[in-house]
């Protein structure tokens, strides 16, 4: 038996797997076996407002309403990173395909400033503002990244320069976007 509490239910739930009859048919596999086991859990303090899995790690990142953003590895249960010091919440998280992490603000008003961040090591290196939060943050390919926020803006970004490429003003604010699997 597992020394950890953690461990121990999973082994239990194992157990009962290694000692059930062996399913002959998809149907009864299916029926016997469940989709998925816990292996891990994290806790934070205040709300998750978005999260994202890495493309190529077992990890996945979230944004907090407390100013936080973390990377946790889902493999060993283990915070990794965890990058504070933002001026309001982080209210989205998305990965570059290379793995690059961006994270961009929420605010309450549209009078405040929103940042649009690139984040490497623990630091914050600001791509672009929005005035008002932050409501769409996709990214196009490898460098290019699409925002729109409460400004009725959308913007194309490089990532990478963290600099604007084209902007375009729109009649409303989008709640939400989405990028064709071409980025077109």
């Amino acid at each position: 038996t597992p020394e950890r509490d953690d461990e121990r239910g999973l082994f239990a739930t194992l157990r009962e797997c290694a000692v059930a009859e062996i399913a002959t048919s998809p149907d009864e596999a299916r029926h016997v076996l469940p989709l998925a086991l816990p292996k891990a859990t994290i806790r934070t303090a205040g709300r998750v407002n978005d999260l994202a899995f890495a493309p190529h790690r077992p990890v996945i990142a979230f944004g907090t309403g407390r100013r936080k953003a973390a990377v946790w590895n889902f493999q060993t249960g283990e915070v990794e990173q965890i990058v504070s010091g933002f001026a309001h919440a982080v209210g989205l998280i998305a990965f570059a395909p290379d793995g690059k992490l961006l994270c961009a603000e929420r605010a309450k008003t549209t009078a405040e400033p929103c940042e649009i961040y690139l984040i490497h090591d623990v630091r914050r290196l600001p791509v672009g503002r929005h005035d008002g939060s932050v409501t769409v943050l996709k990214m196009l390919d490898a460098e290019r990244l699409l925002s729109a926020g409460r400004d009725e803006k959308a913007a194309m970004w490089h990532v990478g320069e963290r600099r604007q490429i084209s902007a375009q003003g729109l009649t409303v604010w989008p709640r939400a976007g989405t990028v064709s699997p071409d980025a077109h």
